[in-house]
């Protein structure tokens, strides 16, 4: 009977942990730095799913990455910083750096050393900073918009040294992708159902975008034409909500943050990998821990030797 009793709860055990952990097809999950709008902390996920360790975070995080082996790069909304595992700042853009009422939910490290930040500000721009400061480039973005908080989320420069860019309010103007040069000049714009949270370069030269609120992910190929596309819908038991950071695997499958401040759920997953044929292979759903996430970079090992793009 003892046995019977340990191997039901066994049983039991190994089925929560793939429901929290994988999909149907799932073998592994993934080590993850992960963050977001309403989460109160940055934290790091280990491959079993389980919390390895978190630094607290005031603001709204939409844009976190790991720089070395222990510091962190992050948006906070009034600002960009980086900082060591114990909290102390490394680095400092604030938003008294920009007009008042702006607001900072991107950051990037480039492989140059240098960090790209977009500020949400009238006007708009987007910002190289080197490490003492100081400005590198300063490329001004054109809108209507003067809602600030309806502007950037993550911007990306590209390998082309040009800077992919959406707006997330604004009638005429939040509905693509944007693509512009270093003047500012936009080169290209991708159609989507109602805002971008994110654009990818991929190494193929096609673009993933995370489609936010329009609950849709979308790539084109360098032609301006799509390819692939993922739909509120399209994955049997899950919903995408707020599709916001999303990160290419070498393997060709898609790992996103679904983010559902904007229609809370905490049935759905967090995060979702999904194969190319849109099949769920791999979920994380941690409420205990995390609230909703937005942002995320995948630390698996053979992601960082194949030297894929990390965001």
């Amino acid at each position: 009977m003892k046995k019977l009793m340990y191997l039901a709860v066994l049983v039991l055990v190994c089925g929560l942990t793939s429901f929290l952990f994988g999909g149907e097809n799932s073998v592994r999950g993934h080590r993850m730095l992960v963050a977001g709008c309403s989460t109160d902390k940055i934290a790091m996920i280990g491959s079993d799913g389980k919390l390895e360790w978190s630094v607290p975070i005031v603001g709204e995080v939409n844009d976190a990455c790991l720089v070395g082996q222990d510091k962190l790069l992050y948006s906070c909304s009034k600002g960009a910083r980086m900082i060591d595992r114990d909290g102390h700042v490394l680095w400092e853009h604030k938003e008294s750096d920009a007009p008042a009422g702006g607001q900072i939910h991107s950051v990037q490290m480039l492989d140059n050393g240098n960090i790209l930040i977009a500020k949400s500000c009238i006007p708009p721009a987007i910002l190289e900073i080197a490490p003492d400061g100081k400005i590198m480039k300063s490329i001004t973005v054109h809108t209507k918009i003067k809602n600030q908080h309806g502007m950037f989320r993550q911007v990306r420069k590209t390998p082309q040294n040009t800077y992919l860019y959406g707006l997330v309010s604004g009638k005429g103007e939040s509905n693509k992708l944007y693509e512009v040069n270093e003047k500012g000049e936009i080169v290209k714009t991708f159609p989507v159902a109602l805002h971008a949270f994110a654009g990818v370069r991929l190494p193929n030269g096609n673009t993933l975008i995370a489609g936010g609120d329009g609950h849709e992910i979308v790539e084109y190929n360098a032609e301006g034409n799509v390819v692939w596309k993922v739909c509120r819908d399209d994955l049997p038991g899950r919903s995408l909500a707020f599709v916001a950071g999303l990160q290419r695997l070498p393997n060709g499958n898609t790992v996103f943050t679904n983010w559902h401040g904007h229609e809370p759920n905490k049935e759905q997953p967090q995060v979702l990998e999904i194969s190319p044929d849109k099949k769920v292979v791999w979920e994380y759903k941690d409420f205990t821990n995390l609230s909703y996430l937005s942002s995320i970079e995948i630390l698996d090992k053979d992601v960082l030797q194949a030297g894929t793009p990390l965001r």
